[in-house]
């Protein structure tokens, strides 16, 4: 399944079922022909990697400067990397070819120092849009441009992988995933435009660390809920002493 990201075909880019915020986009991806199974299934019997070896030489890579914030500067995106990459030996490369491309059979990186850079290179991608630089209305159009074709190289990629590879990547980068309250899972293309949403431009607010935040605010502490019942009965006692008052005055 993982392997998917090494074919050349290239898959069109599925609309977006998901419009939740903070993940809508006023991005649109055109629409391309859909991948069959055949085309990019690899079952986890009959896939197999070739792992790197040598030095660190080529593992570094040129990260220009995105539209959004670095990978690193996001609170918990760091710790899940960690995290999955132990779970998953190929996901850390995955993940990293994802991100800045490759050609030819994927060679899985293996080992501590060369995984540490492929890490590092990704703590320093801040989106696959270039930075907003506009000095007229030429600059607009031309970055119009770049926007489709990063957009249409991106969602080749990531359409050639299976659900579950898109949601082991979600994690990886920490990307929040859940459906709006009251609708269904999501289902691929959902999962994959969360996660190019967030690749795209990279933000706090597309990720668990933001809603795991904006949960703690909704749920009521126990110490709160013991303080609100305390004056409801501190109130009662009010009402209650107010009223014997009021019938002596008669």
């Amino acid at each position: 399944q993982l392997e998917g990201l090494l074919s050349s075909a290239t898959p069109d880019v599925p609309k977006s079922s998901d419009t939740a915020s903070p993940f809508s986009s006023k991005r649109t991806r055109k629409s391309i022909e859909r991948l069959t199974p055949a085309d990019d299934a690899i079952t986890p019997k009959t896939k197999s990697f070739s792992v790197k070896k040598g030095g660190l030489e080529g593992l570094e890579v040129e990260v220009r400067a995105g539209r959004g914030t670095a990978l690193g500067e996001i609170p918990g995106v760091e710790d899940a990397m960690d995290l999955y990459a132990k779970k998953s030996v190929p996901l850390m490369t995955i993940a990293h070819r994802l991100l800045f491309g490759g050609r030819g059979k994927m060679i899985v990186v293996t080992g501590p120092k060369k995984q540490a850079v492929l890490k590092e290179n990704m703590l320093k991608f801040s989106g696959y849009l270039s930075k907003e630089d506009l000095q007229g209305d030429e600059d607009r159009a031309g970055l119009t441009k770049q926007d489709e074709d990063a957009e249409k190289k991106m969602t080749a990629r990531a359409a050639k992988l299976f659900k579950a590879d898109i949601v082991e990547l979600c994690n990886f980068f920490n990307v929040d995933r859940s459906p709006r309250e009251g609708q269904a899972p999501l289902d691929k293309e959902g999962v994959m435009n969360r996660l190019l949403d967030f690749l795209g431009n990279p933000d706090l607010k597309m990720t668990k660390q933001s809603r795991k935040k904006v949960v703690a605010k909704k749920t009521p502490t126990k110490k709160s809920t013991k303080a609100k019942g305390k004056k409801r009965q501190h109130n009662l006692y009010e009402s209650e002493v107010e009223e014997v008052e009021r019938k002596r005055s008669k």
